[in-house]
C-alpha cells in the first residue's frame, strides 16, 4: 500500500451492521499504522490485530490464507466489512 492509500482508510469506524449477535451500538473500529507503516484494527480498543495486504482493497489476517477483510469506497464513504461485522469511516 502507498501512504495515500494507508492515510485514506485509517482512522474510526462506526458499526452498520453485525453479526453472530453482537449489538451494533456496542462495537467501533479504530484502523490505525504502527512506526513501520503496518495495517491494524482494534475493536472497543482492544487488541490489535494485523491487517495484512492481499491486493487493492483486500486483507487477511495472519491466520488465513486468503483475503476475509475488505475496505471498500463507495459513494464517497469508506467501509470495512469482515465476519466481525460491517463498519463505515467516520469523516
Amino acid at each position: 500500500m502507498t501512504d495515500a492509500e494507508r492515510n485514506a482508510v485509517t482512522g474510526d469506524y462506526a458499526p452498520v451492521t453485525h453479526r453472530f449477535g453482537d449489538s451494533p451500538s456496542e462495537n467501533s473500529m479504530e484502523v490505525f499504522t504502527n512506526a513501520e507503516n503496518d495495517l491494524f484494527t482494534r475493536i472497543n480498543n482492544g487488541k490489535a490485530r494485523l491487517l495484512i495486504p492481499v491486493a487493492k482493497g483486500k486483507f487477511r489476517r495472519r491466520e488465513h490464507s486468503i483475503a476475509t477483510i475488505a475496505l471498500v469506497d463507495y459513494a464517497s464513504m469508506t467501509f470495512l466489512q469482515g465476519d466481525f461485522g460491517n463498519f463505515q469511516k467516520q469523516r
